[in-house]
Order: C-alpha cells, then structure tokens, then sequence
C-alpha cells in the first residue's frame, strides 16, 4: 500500500503522516457508519481495540481530523477509492467462497437422525468384528504372547467402547418421515443383503473346510463381508459403505499374493481387521464433529 501511494507524498518537508493509518482510520469510519471525520477521530480516543487495529500506542498523537479532508480533495482520492474498490472486491470473493462452504456444512448440519443411529450401529459392528479379526490375527501367528493380545486389547476395547457410547447417543433423537419412508422401502432388502452374507459364509467356511483349506478362510471371509457392504451404500445412502467394502475386498484379495502359510493367514485377517478398525474411527470421528452434534440437538 505503502508503495502504491508513494507518488503521492513529497520526500521533503515535514514528516508524513503514514498512508496506512489515515487507511486503517477511515476503514474505521466505513465500517461503523461514521461518516464525520471529526467524529471519528474524538471516538478513536476513546476506543482502545480501534488504537490497537491502526497501530497507534498510547503516546501516539491522532491525526488531526482536517487531515482527512485534505486527502479528500487532492490526488489521494483516487487512490484511496480504488483502495477500497480492491477491498470491496475481495469481500466479494470472499463471501463468495463463504456461501459454498456453508453450504457444505449445511449438507452436514442436515443429516438426517436415522442416518446417525445407523453410522453408530454400523460403528460399533465394525469395532466387534475388526477386533475379532485382529484376535484371530494373534492366534495364527507363530508367537501370539500375553503382550499382544494386551497391545491388542487397548484399541478394540476404545473402539468397542467409543462405538457403543455413540449408540447410546444417538438413540434418542427421533427419524423424520421421510426417512421412515425409506427404511421401509429399503428393510426387506436390508434383511436380504443380511442373510445371504451369513449364508454365504457358512457355506464358504463349510467348503474350505471340506478341501482342507483352512488358509483362505480370512480372506474368502474378508471378500464376503466387503461385498456386502456394497449394496448397504445404497440402502442407507452412505459412501462410507462402499469405501469400506471396496476397501476390504482389495485389501483380503492382495493379502493372496503371499505365499500359502501363516503369514498368509494373519495378513488377511489384519488387512480386514484394520479395514473395520479405520472405517469405524473414521465414522466415529465425523459423528463426533461439532455440526452433526449440532444437528443431533436441533433434531431434539
């Protein structure tokens, strides 16, 4: 700023007084609808947070507020209204880009109650189940001491417990119709995605049990699951269910590239386990961001 009013302050005569400041003051009077120059500068006495934002200190003498209308009437004019012209246009942006982010927390302040229940519930089965996987993890493996079931223990029993306070939260606040709706042209459908994964999973673990193939149990297990949380994205209408199956089926199907063994074994059932284990932090965290809990109160 300083350089662009440059040419209009002499480098001779008595010291001038900083473009800036007169800006900052005037910026003052604008923006707080005071539109006498003498005015502004008797409140600007008295106004310590308006001393503060021009910069002046105590022992710093205020302008004169003749000071102003001289400006007023020679070449600074100008200069000082594309000034504001420029600030004017950034406000403009700016709220610009204001009103797209808030429109994005609008989206996340308008979830819907039933949408938080089954995040929490789906949570929580993610926490149970990414835990089993991890138990059995340390089971296969060729050393599994007290140690690692107790390093285990410490994030399922967080997870398990957070997911099952988040439950617990969310049980109150009642659905909308609209959503209501929805579960009841969706249930059934729900229900079936249900039954066939189990039923596919006994069939599965019966089968390789039969062959002797005990060592392709995680990752057919982790297959299963992961496409059965593919049509649940669209019954709920949540892309966290297709980030987490499509997830766990590249993650149990790469864990094959392993030769056949132990090692085998425990990376699949720890590439499932984290899979559950990172989607269900990553689920209680953005049920536990400021604007969902927002919406949970106004939906009370």
């Amino acid at each position: 700023m300083r350089e662009k009013l440059k040419a209009s302050y002499s480098e001779t005569g008595r010291p001038s007084i900083d473009p800036e400041l007169l800006l900052r003051i005037l910026l003052i009077g604008y923006l707080y609808g005071i539109t006498s120059e003498r005015k502004l500068v008797e409140e600007l006495r008295m106004h310590l947070a308006w001393r503060w934002f021009t910069g002046l200190g105590f022992d710093q003498e205020i302008p004169h507020h003749s000071t102003f209308s001289k400006n007023s009437l020679t070449q600074c004019r100008s200069r000082r209204d594309a000034f504001f012209s420029v600030l004017l246009s950034r406000r403009h942006n700016w709220e610009q880009r204001m009103g797209q982010t808030t429109s994005a927390i609008s989206s996340v302040r308008n979830i819907g109650a039933f949408q938080l229940k089954v995040s929490a519930r789906g949570a929580l089965i993610r926490a149970f189940f990414g835990s089993t996987f991890m138990y059995w993890a340390v089971v296969l493996s060729s050393n599994p001491t007290p140690l690692r079931f107790s390093i285990l223990a410490v994030p399922a029993v967080g997870l398990i417990a957070w997911a099952f306070l988040r439950v617990r939260a969310t049980r109150n606040p009642p659905a909308s119709d609209d959503e209501l709706a929805h579960w009841r042209a969706v249930r059934k459908f729900y229900w079936l995605d249900g039954g066939l994964e189990w039923g596919l999973i006994g069939v599965a673990v019966f089968a390789l049990a039969r062959f002797g193939r005990f060592d392709l149990i995680p990752q057919t297990l982790g297959v299963i699951i992961g496409l059965h949380y593919l049509p649940l994205g669209k019954i709920f209408r949540a892309q966290q269910y297709y980030w987490t199956g499509g997830i766990m089926v590249i993650a149990a199907l790469g864990s094959l590239l392993i030769p056949r063994g132990h090692m085998r074994s425990v990376v699949g059932c720890v590439a499932v386990g984290l899979t559950l284990w990172a989607t269900c932090f990553a689920i209680l965290c953005w049920a536990s961001s400021p604007f969902v809990g927002r919406n949970k109160s106004n939906a009370r």
